[in-house]
């Protein structure tokens, strides 16, 4: 039952403040598991956006030479380092980390 109307925010500031309290009878135990499971899936559709979009640029390098250019290397660089700072906050929260980051694949990486 969420109980927060309007203000997510002032909400999700009480909940936590009563988590690091560990006053458990304070919190909206329903609308926090929501509200995880929320952020879990928007931050997995944007981990995924980023990789597809990573593939798609590094498919566009390897098979089509005549399109390279240094545009290219902008934003493969960038999700490059967003999936590497993912990786690090992955592993300073328990060592959770997709299976896909365990063996980085060898690539015919642009050198940028």
């Amino acid at each position: 039952m969420r109980d927060y109307g309007s203000n997510v925010a002032a909400w999700a500031e009480r909940q936590a403040e009563a988590l690091r309290r560990r006053a458990s009878n304070e919190i909206d135990w329903e609308s926090v598991d929501e509200e995880i499971e929320v952020v879990a899936r928007r931050e997995h559709d944007q981990v995924k956006g980023r990789r597809i979009v990573l593939c798609v640029h590094l498919l566009i390098w390897q098979f089509l030479p005549k399109r390279r250019s240094r545009s290219w290397c902008g934003p493969i660089i960038e999700a490059r380092t967003a999936f590497q700072a993912y990786q690090w906050t992955a592993a300073r929260c328990g060592g959770i980390r997709p299976r896909h980051w365990a063996k980085p694949a060898a690539t015919s990486a642009p050198q940028c």
